[in-house]
């Protein structure tokens, strides 16, 4: 059952666009979002402490990734990250930092947290895991694991609060009212997919046609599709998972490696287009 909640947000600069802190009543963590630029001039305590964080970036084309590391000084170590970067020591540029703290944390806890993410964001549909190699699993007390369970529940619910939906994950279970979609061409398209928060998710399993057909699409998403192949989303014109795109064009463009609109050649199963459900 899903009870009612009283978050509270703080701005410590008093502006949208700076720092953000977030807390939950009766519950002992805490959630800070702060832009790089902000990075420098922080100087909130909140950020002094041990916990897991999450850097998130945008390439140039659809694509989001993000990097899940755990810190004893959260603050420190973002430091530590944008001097690797200016020192052409780390490639991938973030834009932004979520960090995770809570009193009750300790290091098995933090390195148990760190590990839990790092698998979530391995079957998410919206990000590319950036983190190379992270803590083992651990094995927790079931009063721990009760105690974990419920941490990362308010972790989830607030950071959707601010946008990052992290674990929209392949939905294997999906109920019989969520209505999918088909796309396919002569070329060896068939591709089945849904209208989700992000965008538009393509299953895996779908395929891809074989060839390319526009020359806009190569100029527009050929980059897109270069990187889902190199990342092993796509193998040998599959889905290996549940992807999701910016919008239904981007991912019908992606599936028939052509320059379509999505509204009109995504179809349901009795062959209505997207377009005329009006979303």
């Amino acid at each position: 059952m899903s009870y009612s909640k009283s978050i509270n947000i703080f701005l410590p600069t008093g502006a949208s666009d700076g720092p953000i802190e977030l807390e939950m009543l009766n519950w002992n963590g805490m959630i800070i979002k702060i832009p790089r630029k902000e990075i420098s001039t922080y100087s909130d305590v909140e950020l002094d402490k041990p916990g897991i964080y999450f850097l998130f970036c945008k390439d140039d084309g659809d694509g989001e990734s993000v990097y899940v590391g755990e810190a004893e000084n959260l603050l420190l170590r973002l430091k530590q990250h944008i001097q690797s970067n200016n020192a052409g020591k780390e490639k991938f540029f973030w834009n932004n930092a979520v960090c995770v703290s809570g009193k009750d944390l300790n290091k098995a806890l933090i390195k148990y947290l760190e590990n839990y993410y790092c698998q979530q964001v391995k079957s998410s549909s919206k990000y590319e895991l950036l983190t190379r190699k992270s803590s083992p699993n651990m094995t927790l007390k079931r009063a721990e694991q009760a105690a974990m369970d419920e941490f990362t529940d308010n972790v989830d619910m607030l950071m959707g609060t601010i946008g990052y939906n992290i674990l929209e994950k392949s939905k294997e279970n999906e109920s019989a009212s969520q209505t999918y979609f088909y796309c396919g061409s002569k070329t060896g398209a068939d591709a089945k997919g849904y209208v989700s928060e992000n965008g538009f998710t393509v299953c895996v399993g779908s395929k891809i046609a074989s060839k390319c057909s526009s020359k806009t699409f190569m100029n527009k998403y050929a980059k897109i599709l270069d990187k889902l192949v190199e990342n092993k989303i796509i193998v040998d014109f599959i889905f290996e998972k549940d992807y999701t795109f910016g919008s239904p064009t981007a991912a019908a463009d992606v599936v028939l490696q052509s320059y379509v609109s999505g509204m009109e050649y995504w179809i349901d199963a009795s062959g209505k287009k997207l377009k005329e459900y009006n979303i």
